[in-house]
């Protein structure tokens, strides 16, 4: 899932969708996947023509650098941050979240809860947030799955379930 380019290309196709409410922060486990997916993004936003931006954070990324593209949020309407859940998954204040993406977040119930957390912070303009939980269908990645739903169903969050189809 996190590193074949077809695959990472239908979540680009669904966040290009997503995005469209707000803004939307990707989470990814690795720095591979975040920029391929950066590089989907950026070309499917040049194809439309609106031009918003997809930037990628990771540990290689200054800290300074980091907070201006967080802060940057604050004035934004539909801008992308993809971020690895080191850097992103904790300790960040971003309220003007609308979407929040995981991709393959994998089973940690704090991982999971802390990332949950970033988009459920108060803004002004904002009631809730949509929340992307995008996992493959492999064996271990449905086990996850399969209890990151016991999560949700133990904080009271309400979810439903989708299949994407994509084509290889």
């Amino acid at each position: 899932m996190v590193t074949t380019p077809e695959r990472i290309e239908a979540v680009a196709k669904l966040v290009d969708k997503i995005k469209e409410s707000g803004n939307t922060l990707i989470l990814v486990d690795r720095i591979e996947t975040g920029k391929i997916l950066q590089v989907y993004l950026s070309t499917l936003f040049g194809l439309l023509g609106d031009k918003p931006e997809a930037v990628f954070v990771s540990g290689a990324t200054k800290a300074t650098s980091r907070r201006d593209e967080y802060d940057e949020i604050a004035t934004s309407t539909n801008k992308v941050i993809i971020a690895t859940y080191g850097v992103a998954a904790v300790g960040i204040n971003i309220p003007r979240i609308f979407n929040l993406v995981m991709v393959e977040s994998g089973k940690s119930f704090t991982r999971v809860i802390q990332s949950i957390g970033r988009g459920i912070r108060k803004a002004e303009d904002k009631d809730h947030v949509e929340i992307w939980d995008i996992t493959s269908t492999c064996k271990f990645a449905k086990r996850h799955l399969t209890r990151r739903k016991a999560f949700y169903k133990e904080a009271n969050y309400p979810f439903s379930t989708e299949k994407l189809e994509w084509q290889a």
